[in-house]
């Protein structure tokens, strides 16, 4: 893929997130302003324009960063269009960050019960969007996911993954991959699930969180997980979230959008850590 075919796909890429996310409402303003980029098809100078979010650039952009576009919906103006472009293999990945899970709102009463329902509506524009985009032949975040080549080392066996992952296609994607490569996997959509599972007896070789969880965060899951296992079961984390803070406190960690064969070899390190 050439990097005008990128700019061009991205151009789609908008165009559909757009049209889903509002509907017949107009664009807002601030929005539009965001939608000003250089009269160039390289998509690399566009995701550099300024518009875009880079996290982690350290005073510069960084190879094969993951770009963001704030451009919100009909109802909530936070929500971001990611963008990722491998430079070195020429590819370009889109995904929807409803951004709405480091929000933090009372467990209950009329104001927790009116954000969970923003978050469910945010859920199925994200859906929608990414639904689109498949239809459209534009590249999602589980697209990269299958283009994996299913290789792992096995070790003693087919080792338990317990995977917990509230993005139910996602969460798919990737205990499909996993059992590919040779894992056995527990797969479960909140951190509530995934510590019943261990209460039904479950023992995980390893466990792969999500941070961003509807009930518990990644880094309470783990500490439960870890007193009801022993301290060294290991854990690997994956979010959405900028990692390089997680990664010098010596967190196992991918950054979505990862690739298959990135999750298959961060889990096969995990692993060895307990070897």
């Amino acid at each position: 893929m050439t990097a005008a075919d990128a700019a061009e796909q991205l151009r789609r890429a908008i165009g559909i997130y757009l049209e889903i996310a509002y509907g017949e409402m107009p664009i807002p303003k601030r929005v539009e302003k965001r939608l000003r980029f250089p009269a160039t098809d390289s998509l690399s100078e566009i995701l550099r324009c300024g518009q875009f979010e880079v996290p982690e650039r350290d005073g510069k952009p960084q190879p094969n960063s993951r770009y963001w576009l704030r451009l919100g919906n009909s109802r909530y103006p936070h929500m971001k269009l990611a963008v990722q472009w491998h430079e070195g293999d020429r590819q370009v990945t889109f995904s929807v960050e409803t951004h709405d899970r480091h929000i933090g709102v009372p467990r209950d009463g009329a104001e927790a019960a009116e954000f969970r329902e923003l978050q469910q509506f945010n859920e199925r524009l994200k859906s929608a969007i990414e639904e689109a985009w498949q239809k459209a032949g534009l590249p999602t975040f589980c697209d990269l996911l299958a283009r994996s080549n299913g290789q792992v080392d096995q070790v003693h066996g087919r080792p338990l993954v317990l995977l917990v992952e509230d993005q139910l296609d996602i969460l798919e994607a990737e205990r499909l991959l996993l059992e590919g490569g040779g894992y056995q996997v527990v797969a479960c959509p909140n951190g509530t699930s995934g510590l019943d599972a261990l209460d039904r007896g479950t023992m995980p070789a390893v466990c792969v969180l999500d941070i961003m969880l509807p009930d518990i965060d990644g880094f309470e899951l783990r500490d439960r997980i870890q007193r009801l296992l022993g301290p060294d079961v290991p854990v690997m984390f994956v979010t959405g979230l900028p990692t390089k803070l997680l990664r010098e406190r010596g967190e196992l960690v991918l950054e979505k959008p990862f690739s298959g064969d990135e999750l298959l070899r961060t889990v096969g390190l995990a692993l060895s850590r307990k070897l």
